[in-house]
């Protein structure tokens, strides 16, 4: 039960309590088992029951006092008892009671550090951690020079490793409660730390992870080049180890450091640790870099990413360049798209420019395709997420995307992932459209070479049919003029002719979703469609007639029977 506060008795009974509990301790304290006369196991066992229940009617200040008495009485076994008895105890004391007895925790604290410089035996060390962590849990006013002065105790112990762990239990609970007194420590505490987990991170507790939390807390000011170095570079390694896979705890860490260390120290630490990540040409690396580059970008104040613009820009273009297109390049990409968000029109449009002629500039080079590709993967993410801010962009593709489209019906051009990546570029910025870039001179631009991608799909997996079906349809949807949605239809209809039988069927198939999707506006050419309906309708083969018939139902359903057309 919770440890009360009632009227203190007399001295004389305080001082019989303390040795009445020392007494106990000391009894309590010997090894159940380990005699070979089993009475004394008995009288240890009573010795216990007898101490919780003593405990528990026991006055908190007095409690507290005992303390501080066995503590001066010089015997180990004694004091060991004593101190894991106010780690245990300390937190059911009441705050009022609790601020009453600051002077004698005091004292215990200085009792610890002694205890703690001489390094008697493992178990009282062990025991002087316990008391100091829950010291620090219910830290009162008038005890922060306590605490602050068993900081160094606690580096000395996680440095030696053996008590280690109960160290930073203790520690753990400091930097937020004693603020800025920590600073002449906060170096060592880190590399310490550091090289702990770096050790063996699966067997650290959690305690470790919340010192350098409680850091970035209490004090993010301080935190200077060194010292986010050592975490970003933890947290990459980590993730590489893990096949990124960050424990929930380290991650935690990564998302306090973006938000809490300074901006202006966080950017040029990045930066400056790329170029030691591209010197090893370690990809692996790429994802937890982008990581926290994003995380940094999402949290940092406009200005500090203005000043270090050209430098980050630099960081993303080489890794364009080098990234693979998987899942190193979408997190590249992502981190890019948080840049992107900090930027007004004016700084970001000399960006795109750059953009574009790193991608479009140099058609000879044989890493071109790859440069495209990943360029095309950029604006898609950008367009998913500005929608149609970006396409004033698209004046600077339209040129090349229709040279692009050419190339693939031509047979000059092959490689499916740029094909895939224009052709999902046109559709977003097709359906995320307003009017006001798509207008109809434009559209007129990108149809036929988009309608003659018919027979390239036919080559290519499922997915691209669909993917140019889609495309068809967006495109229909910002058409306006009468002319080119028949010149649209006439042209899809036409590959009906060829020789080919699945282009055939492709056409009839975008046909049908064409008449599906926009059938209101395609109402005025029923009469010219049904003629190409009833020539597949006739066709050898049974795949076209039935794709035909599919093709007459979707007509018929905006224009009614067109039996009497054809």
């Amino acid at each position: 039960s919770a440890l009360k506060s009632p009227a203190s008795g007399s001295k004389a009974t305080k001082e019989e309590l303390s040795n009445f509990v020392a007494a106990l301790i000391s009894l309590a304290a010997l090894q159940v088992g380990t005699n070979p006369d089993r009475s004394i196991d008995e009288i240890c066992l009573a010795a216990r029951t007898c101490l919780n229940k003593a405990l528990s009617i026991m006055v908190a200040s007095d409690f507290i006092n005992g303390v501080l008495s066995m503590m001066e009485s010089g015997d180990q076994l004694v004091q060991s008892g004593a101190l894991n008895l106010l780690g245990e105890r300390l937190s059911q004391v009441t705050q009022k009671t609790r601020q009453t007895v600051v002077p004698t925790i005091v004292k215990i604290m200085g009792f610890i550090r002694g205890l703690l410089t001489s390094q008697v035996n493992e178990g009282l060390t062990r025991a002087g951690y316990k008391a100091l962590r829950s010291i620090g849990l219910s830290m009162c006013p008038g005890e922060e020079s306590g605490l602050t002065e068993a900081v160094p105790f606690m580096l000395i112990s996680i440095r030696g490793r053996a008590t280690a762990t109960v160290a930073l239990s203790a520690l753990s609970t400091l930097p937020t409660k004693i603020g800025p007194r920590i600073i002449p420590y906060f170096r060592d505490i880190i590399t310490e730390i550091v090289a702990l987990i770096r050790e063996d991170a699966s067997a650290i507790t959690e305690d470790a992870y919340a010192v350098l939390h409680g850091l970035l807390i209490s004090i993010p000011t301080f935190w200077g080049a060194r010292e986010v170095t050592q975490i970003i570079t933890l947290y990459v390694d980590h993730c590489v180890s893990t096949s990124n896979s960050a424990s929930p705890a380290m991650l935690s860490l990564v998302k306090a450091l973006a938000k809490r260390a300074p901006s202006n120290v966080l950017l040029p630490a990045l930066i400056d640790l790329w170029t030691s990540f591209t010197a090893s040409l370690r990809t692996e690396r790429f994802v937890p870099y982008f990581d926290i580059l994003a995380r940094t970008l999402r949290s940092a104040a406009r200005p500090a990413i203005l000043e270090h613009l050209r430098s980050l820009f630099k960081v993303f273009l080489e890794a364009f360049d080098l990234a693979p297109v998987s899942d190193s390049e979408s997190r590249v990409i992502l981190a890019f798209q948080e840049l992107v968000i900090k930027l007004n029109e004016a700084a970001f449009r000399p960006l795109f420019r750059r953009l574009y002629d790193w991608a479009f500039a140099n058609d000879s080079d044989d890493s071109s395709k790859k440069k495209k590709i990943t360029f095309c993967h950029v604006y898609i993410a950008l367009l998913d997420f500005f929608k149609g801010l970006m396409n004033p962009y698209m004046s600077f593709l339209l040129t090349p995307f229709v040279e692009t489209l050419k190339s693939y019906a031509t047979g000059a051009s092959d490689n499916q992932i740029l094909w895939d990546g224009v052709v999902e570029t046109l559709t977003k910025s097709f359906s995320c459209d307003d009017g006001a870039f798509w207008r109809d001179d434009r559209l007129r631009q990108i149809a036929s070479p988009l309608i003659h991608q018919i027979p390239v799909c036919i080559k290519s997996p499922t997915e691209s049919k669909s993917a140019l079906q889609n495309s068809l349809v967006a495109l229909m949807e910002c058409i306006t003029d009468d002319m080119l949605l028949k010149s649209i239809n006439l042209d899809i209809l036409m590959h009906t002719r060829s020789e080919d039988v699945r282009q055939r069927i492709l056409a009839l198939t975008c046909s049908t979703k064409l008449w599906h999707a926009h059938g209101g506006k395609l109402l005025g050419f029923a009469a010219e469609t049904s003629t190409f309906i009833v020539e597949c309708a006739e066709d050898e083969n049974d795949m076209v007639v039935r794709e035909s018939f599919k093709l007459k139902d979707a007509v018929e359903n905006v224009a009614g029977s067109i039996n009497s057309l054809s």
